[in-house]
């Protein structure tokens, strides 16, 4: 648990039981994004659940976001500070940084 912690910290969730949370609110918030509702699958799978029984959704058939969720979904490039190494999420329009954090960290597993 407290290296969990450290990382929910570190991605600017909190920490303790709040930043468990936050972490969790910020997923929820992003199930519509395909990358976030697979990787929660995986996570699932890894832990011997069913799809769903952690996160409370599942990845739409197909692994596709419906037509709804892709009309707003933009494109942002995250840049790394010091080495300059960049990657392009997928997050809805007005997503929080913690949004983007999140789907970078499901893009890069």
């Amino acid at each position: 648990t407290t290296v969990c912690c450290r990382i929910i910290e570190r991605f600017g969730f909190g920490d303790g039981k709040a930043g468990f949370d936050n972490m969790f609110l910020a997923v929820w918030r992003a199930r519509a994004h395909v990358a976030v509702a697979e990787s929660a699958g995986r996570i699932e799978h890894l832990l011997g659940m069913s799809p769903g029984e952690w996160f409370g959704f599942q990845a739409n058939a197909g692994g596709q976001a419906d037509r709804k969720t892709s009309a707003t979904m933009v494109s942002v490039r995250v840049r790394h500070a010091i080495s300059g190494g960049e990657i392009w999420v997928q997050v809805r329009t007005g997503a929080t940084m913690g949004e983007v954090k999140l789907a970078v960290t499901a893009k890069l597993g």
